[in-house]
C-alpha cells in the first residue's frame, strides 16, 4: 500500500445563515497517497472547495466553523496547530492554485514580486536568487518571455499567463502536497487545454501529489488516478479513476456519467435527474440524495449507510444498494 500523505476524518462544518446554522460539509473518511493524482468531483455547491479551505484552516468564522473532526498531515493534526505553525504549512507544506487568478493575485505589485516574496519567505532566500528561481519557475510553466513577465502587472498578462504565474508560485516552494482548485475553470477552452497538459507535465517532473478540484468528469478523468465524489457535502463514492467511471456504485455517479453528451448520439436525450440540491444548512437526513434518487429505500432517510467495499481496489460507496447490480 501506498503511504498516505494526508487523512480526513469524521470532518464536520457548520455554517450559520440568516435562516439558521446547518452541517454543510460532513465528510467520513477520506485518504490521499504519497504521489497520487486524486480528484474531487461534484457540482457547485457540493462541498469541494469547502475541503480545500479546511485543509488549509481557511474557513471564514463567522459564518463558518469546524465542528470536530481531524486533519492529518503525515500524522499531524493541522486543525491543532497554532496560527503561525499554520501558516508556515501553507505554501511549503500545502500549496494552493486557485481558480480566479485575478482575485488571488495582488494588483499593486508585479507577478514576480509576488513570487519572490513567497520564495523569500518560505526559503530564507537573498533577493537575486529569489529572483533568479522565480525566473526559473517561470520558464518551467512555459511562460513566454519569462524576463519580460517578471516586471509586469497581473492586468497585464491574459488569464491563461495569470494561471501560469499562480503554478509557479504554487510550485515555487517544492510542497509535497498541490490542491488545484479549478485550476482551468475561468479560462476558454483552448487554453484550459494547455493548462491540463501543463499540470501534467509537471506532475511527472516534480512527482508532487496533486488533489484536482472540479465538476467536469473530462478533466479528472485525464489527470487522475483516484477520485471521489461529492454530494451536498456527503462523500458518495471513492475510488479508482477507471473502477468508478467503469462501475459505478452509487446512483449520483450514474447520473452525472448519464449527462455526458456522445459525440455523434445526437438522437440520444440526456438524462435527467428530477428535483434540485437540498438546502445546505438543512438538508433532509440520512443521504443527503435520497429525496432525488429512484432507487430510495425507507433506510436511506434514516441513517446515512456505512461505506461499502466494491469488488477490489479499495473502491468504496456509501449507499445502501451499491453492489447490488443495478449499474451493469
Amino acid at each position: 500500500m501506498p503511504q498516505t500523505l494526508l487523512e480526513i476524518r469524521d470532518l464536520q462544518v457548520e455554517y450559520t445563515t440568516y435562516e439558521g446554522s446547518g452541517i454543510t460539509l460532513d465528510l467520513g473518511h477520506l485518504e490521499v497517497y504519497e504521489g497520487e493524482s486524486f480528484g474531487l468531483v461534484g457540482a457547485s455547491g457540493s462541498g469541494k472547495s469547502l475541503t480545500a479551505l479546511a485543509v488549509l484552516n481557511l474557513i471564514p468564522d463567522p459564518p463558518g466553523k469546524i465542528k470536530r473532526g481531524e486533519i492529518l498531515f503525515r500524522g499531524t493534526d493541522l486543525l491543532k496547530l497554532p496560527a503561525k505553525a499554520m501558516a508556515k504549512v501553507r505554501g511549503a507544506e500545502v500549496a494552493t492554485i486557485f481558480q480566479d487568478p485575478m482575485s488571488s493575485l495582488n494588483p499593486v505589485f508585479t507577478v514576480g514580486e509576488q513570487v519572490t516574496r513567497v520564495i523569500r519567505h518560505h526559503q530564507g532566500l537573498r533577493r537575486a536568487e529569489a529572483e533568479a528561481r522565480a525566473l526559473d519557475l517561470f520558464r518551467l510553466v512555459r511562460l513566454s518571455d519569462p524576463e519580460r513577465v517578471l516586471g509586469k502587472y497581473p492586468h497585464e498578462l491574459s488569464g491563461g499567463m495569470r494561471q501560469r504565474v499562480m503554478i509557479a508560485m504554487a510550485l515555487s516552494c517544492e510542497a509535497p502536497l498541490l490542491i488545484a482548485d479549478e485550476a482551468t475553470r475561468a479560462l476558454d477552452v483552448t487554453i484550459q487545454a494547455g493548462i491540463v497538459e501543463l499540470l501534467v507535465e509537471l506532475k511527472e517532473k516534480t512527482g508532487v501529489t496533486v488533489i484536482y478540484i472540479a465538476s467536469n468528469l473530462g478533466v479528472v478523468a485525464q489527470l487522475c488516478t483516484r477520485m471521489g465524489l461529492l454530494y451536498s457535502g456527503q462523500l458518495v463514492e471513492v475510488g479508482p479513476t477507471e473502477a468508478v467511471l467503469a462501475g459505478p456504485g452509487h446512483p449520483y455517479t450514474r447520473a452525472l456519467i448519464d449527462a455526458i453528451p456522445e459525440i455523434g448520439e445526437r438522437s440520444r436525450l440526456l438524462k435527467v435527474t428530477e428535483g434540485f440540491p437540498p438546502n445546505p444548512v438543512n438538508p433532509p437526513p440520512g443521504c443527503r440524495f435520497n429525496p432525488r434518487c429512484s432507487l430510495a429505500v425507507p433506510e436511506c432517510s434514516a441513517k446515512r449507510p456505512d461505506p461499502v467495499e466494491l469488488g477490489s481496489g479499495h473502491h468504496r460507496v456509501w449507499c445502501y444498494k451499491a453492489g447490488a447490480g443495478w449499474s451493469d
